[in-house]
């Protein structure tokens, strides 16, 4: 794996990209303790039938040392903070609305 970058914009995890040469994936390193890394492998095959705007799971660690969850990377980037809240507001409201249908 080749180290491409760091994605900012995150909450609390130390959010990286590698690449296998072929394919990139995002590696986010949490602090000791987080919970955030097992929520998310339960909740990613929930709604995995999304398609493509829902990351793959490549793989995990739970340590108590710090968690680490692996996925595929997938295309866009973080809301443009500029962006008025409704704006935000109703593209989370179509995304939610796919998922629970």
């Amino acid at each position: 794996m080749t180290f491409v970058g760091r994605l900012t914009g995150g909450q609390h995890a130390l959010t990286s990209v590698v690449s296998d040469g072929h394919d990139e994936y995002v590696v986010r390193r949490f602090p000791p303790g987080d919970v955030a890394v097992s929520q998310e492998i339960r909740v990613l095959p929930k709604v995995a039938a999304l398609g493509a705007i829902v990351p793959r799971l490549i793989g995990f660690d739970l340590a108590a040392s710090g968690p680490v969850i692996v996925t595929s990377r997938v295309a866009g980037a973080s809301p443009d903070p500029g962006l008025p809240p409704a704006a935000l507001c109703l593209s989370l409201a179509r995304v939610l609305a796919r998922i629970h249908q």
